[in-house]
């Protein structure tokens, strides 16, 4: 999810008591069909279509749903793959890991690659930095020192001016608290001084400093700056000062990114219309992303295993966005390819983006809209918790227009975004938003992630048999 602030046009409904996110609710509406317009008809899935069915075709949308399954998911693109900043490596072996998780259900695959013009980025080690899952990668000042490394004892300021260093900092790596981006005075007296490398971080202790951040320089600098999160800047002073830190830098000038997409072809004829279920899988640089977005990958990824064999009348396309966090440009990219025909056929947009989070006071699935205006997806997501029993956790449709979603919503195909937020807003996010410690095990709710799972994968059944 990007971080910026939408505009409120709905109030959320009132709670009104604490939710079982798994309770038992009977078996709904669309559990219960056994018409002939699908369970009973022949499969039309013939061997031209993807994937061919593995087992009995199933009516029951949630029978094939394994939370297990899905949390080894998280734990495959948080662990295996850590950081994945949008046409970096760790990116590519996201979108690779993907594919290969798509193709052993037995789909079909595309990778759609699309540039995302210059990137960079920068990683700190060293034996005093935790290998916990704890994320060390940062930004860094584009007129820094790119693809260099360089090792040097770990010296901290207690401020972010030139006259708080020391007057020798030979082969140091310099770590000070600075008041905006700009460090153009800072990064040159540290030059003078000898250092190796120069580290910032934002001397402000508002949530969004949690994030690592690109330090800005008026000229070209032959020193690596890099600019670390809060997070990252508490750990360092508690672990590693006068130790020795590696950082290393590097620049991608024509970087690229891929969507990876799946579909599980419908038993319409060939106008049958399509319901895409997506979330994006990169992160912002400086952390592994466990519930942005690595939860939402995971979702996507189950519903494509336990919906493969359950008939319906449209397609269901899977689709992971890349490069969500710099500008949504996966969804861009992907809507943009798309033929007036193809996008006749949409039926709606099911975005899933931080579906899991363990924060206490995230009780409220919000609908999300880029316009603010309540559409088909959103119906069928409250049909579905309503039938589920969970229909009080539903929030009212309110404006957000920062994730995947907004690229169909404006070209006007029904779109929403969904995910388990505050109470009070959906912008309240969890200390470890967009911060090096969004990690599986403290930012991932097994029964939120469950609850997601099962409202998605009835909606999305929903709006593809309607």
């Amino acid at each position: 999810m990007q971080a910026t602030t939408p505009t409120s046009r709905r109030s959320a409904l009132a709670l009104g008591g604490l939710i079982a996110l798994t309770g038992g609710a009977g078996l709904v509406a669309l559990r219960a069909a056994t018409s002939a317009g699908d369970a009973g008809a022949e499969d039309p899935r013939s061997a031209d279509a993807a994937p061919t069915p593995s087992t009995p075709l199933q009516t029951d949308p949630l029978a094939g749903l394994d939370v297990d399954r899905a949390l080894d998911v998280v734990r495959r693109l948080t662990r295996e793959v850590g950081q994945r900043a949008a046409g970096t490596p760790g990116e590519a072996a996201a979108a690779d890991l993907i594919a290969r998780l798509l193709r052993d259900l037995g789909y079909e695959v595309e990778e759609s690659p699309f540039t995302v013009g210059h990137r960079s980025h920068a990683l700190l080690s060293g034996p005093s930095l935790t290998r916990d899952g704890f994320c060390w990668g940062a930004e860094t000042a584009p007129r820094g020192r790119h693809d260099v490394t360089v090792t040097g004892r770990l010296v901290a300021v207690a401020g972010g001016s030139a006259a708080d260093l020391p007057a020798d900092l030979a082969g140091a790596v310099l770590l000070a608290e600075v008041e905006g981006v700009d460090v153009t005075a800072l990064a040159t007296a540290a030059v003078e001084r000898g250092a190796a490398a120069l580290l910032c971080a934002s001397a402000e202790h508002d949530r969004a400093r949690n994030q690592a951040f690109p330090p800005e320089l008026d000229d070209w600098t032959p020193l690596p700056v890099v600019g670390v999160g809060r997070t990252q800047l508490t750990r360092l002073r508690a672990d590693a000062l006068d130790t020795e830190v590696t950082v290393q830098t590097w620049a991608i000038p024509e970087a690229v990114s891929r969507n990876v997409l799946a579909t599980r072809r419908g038993t319409g004829g060939d106008d049958r219309g399509c319901v895409i279920v997506g979330a994006h899988y990169d992160t912002v640089i400086g952390t592994v992303g466990a519930n942005d977005n690595a939860a939402g990958v995971a979702l996507v990824l189950e519903l494509a295993a336990a919906l493969r064999d359950v008939p319906t009348e449209a397609d269901l396309l899977f689709v992971l966005w890349g490069a969500e966090e710099i500008g949504l440009k996966g969804s861009d990219a992907h809507r943009r390819a798309l033929t007036p025909d193809q996008r006749q056929r949409i039926r709606g947009v099911l975005n899933n983006d931080m579906v899991a989070t363990t924060m206490a006071s995230a009780d409220r699935y919000w609908m999300l809209a880029a316009d603010g205006e309540e559409n088909a997806v959103h119906r069928a997501v409250r049909a579905a918790a309503a039938e589920l029993g969970r229909e009080s956790a539903v929030s009212e449709v309110e404006t957000y227009a920062q994730s995947d979603h907004h690229q169909y919503d404006a070209m006007g195909v029904p779109a929403g975004n969904f995910g388990w937020r505050a109470t009070g807003g959906p912008m309240q996010s969890e200390p470890q938003f967009h911060a090096a410690d969004d990690l599986p095990e403290q930012n991932v709710d097994r029964d939120r992630l469950r609850s997601a799972m099962e409202i998605q994968a009835l909606a999305a059944v929903a709006l593809a048999r309607s």
